[in-house]
């Protein structure tokens, strides 16, 4: 069982639940937020309220229901200037005392954690970042970084102190009220092939396909208020079940296995190397949209795309400690990008951008994009 620990604190960010057959839980954002949300689950399963106590027992319904905001009292933040990032505890304390020198009092606040596959650690992607904090309110936080961090970079980040509370109410197809909860509201298969769909439901790819009316989801997913009070799903999926998907949305299934196998180990790298840093501030580990990865809980993956996540299973692409944040792209330009333009300083060895053929071949070809006219040139191409 992987077991995630951030800081001194071990905390089990990974939920297992009776069908995932072991397999490590994601917690996913579908990031699209409403005032209410319309669904049908097929097949028989429970409604349970933020204490795990059933609303509803083992139930099927053939019709829409629907969670809203009953009432919300926001979030409450602090905001902080961060003025570095570092996987080097030294780096980050040799800026600390920097600013000590200058009479700015900072701290520095953990990121990332170390992952465990049982006693092994799998990954460690701590980073330590060097703040100024507990500052009231976002203008507080660009006053005092305008006067006294001019000499430095820095940018304002917020982290939540206190979860929104929220009263979710859920309805049935004719507006009968059938429970409500506090802050959650699960839907929780009771057989392994419920599959629940979410109405009117547009994520990231599909800005420009306003005629998609649904997306369906296999397995339990979450009612949960934002922070601003609107409905948000987090959706539970097994490991390899979130990389198939993302897999199937990067690979068309007719390309050669290799090389949908090697996206399979960069997108497995990239999801777990991306754990306990973004959304460090939300109930979920990773969103839906380009922000961490697209997905759209694609329940039908084609046998090629399958195999190629299962003859990869477990593994990853690393730097010593490390699994890499293996960012990728559609169309590369024929060469890797230097890691010191993309990732936290000192968060990988200084690889440089490496072309796929020779140099001079690519560049006499392709011409150089820092060149003004060779920009003219190669800009209009489409």
């Amino acid at each position: 069982m992987l077991g995630y620990s951030h800081g001194d604190s071990d905390i089990k960010s990974q939920l297992k639940d009776p069908y995932s057959n072991g397999m490590p839980i994601l917690r996913i954002g579908l990031i699209e937020r409403r005032d209410s949300i319309e669904f049908r689950s097929s097949g028989r399963f429970s409604v349970l309220d933020d204490q795990g106590m059933a609303i509803l027992k083992d139930v099927t319904s053939p019709v829409k229901w629907r969670v809203k905001i009953g009432k919300c009292l926001p979030a409450k933040y602090t905001y902080s200037a961060l003025l570095g990032k570092f996987v080097d505890y030294q780096a980050a304390q040799d800026l600390e005392y920097k600013l000590l020198e200058k009479g700015i009092g900072t701290r520095i606040k953990i990121r990332g954690g170390k992952l465990y596959y049982g006693d092994r650690v799998v990954n460690d992607n701590r980073q330590f970042w060097v703040v100024v904090d507990d500052l009231a309110s976002e203008q507080e936080a660009q006053l005092f970084s305008k006067e006294r961090l001019s000499d430095f970079s820095y940018q304002i980040i917020k982290e939540k102190i206190n979860e929104p509370h929220t009263l979710l109410e859920l309805f049935d197809s004719e507006f009968e009220k059938l429970g409500e909860s506090e802050n959650i509201i699960r839907i929780v298969p009771v057989t392994s092939d419920v599959v629940t769909y979410i109405y009117d439901l547009m994520l990231d790819n599909e800005i420009q396909h306003p005629t998609v009316k649904c997306r369906s989801f296999l397995g339990p997913l979450e009612f949960r208020s934002t922070s601003d009070g609107k409905v948000i799903i987090i959706y539970e999926v097994p490991l390899e079940k979130y990389i198939e998907s993302v897999v199937a949305l990067e690979m068309k299934s007719e390309f050669p296995g290799e090389l949908i196998k090697a996206q399979a180990i960069a997108i497995r790298s990239k999801t777990i190397a991306s754990l306990g840093i973004k959304h460090y501030n939300d109930s979920y580990n990773l969103c839906s949209g380009t922000h961490c990865q697209l997905f759209t809980g694609l329940t039908h993956i084609s046998e090629n795309i399958s195999r190629a996540v299962q003859e990869t299973n477990g593994i990853i692409l690393r730097n010593n400690r490390q699994v890499i944040d293996a960012n990728y792209s559609l169309m590369c330009g024929g060469h890797t990008e230097s890691y010191h333009n993309l990732y936290a300083e000192g968060c990988y060895d200084p690889y440089p951008a490496i072309f796929d053929g020779d140099h001079q071949h690519q560049m006499k070809n392709y011409g150089d994009l820092t060149n003004n006219e060779d920009l003219k040139k190669w800009g209009s191409v489409q």
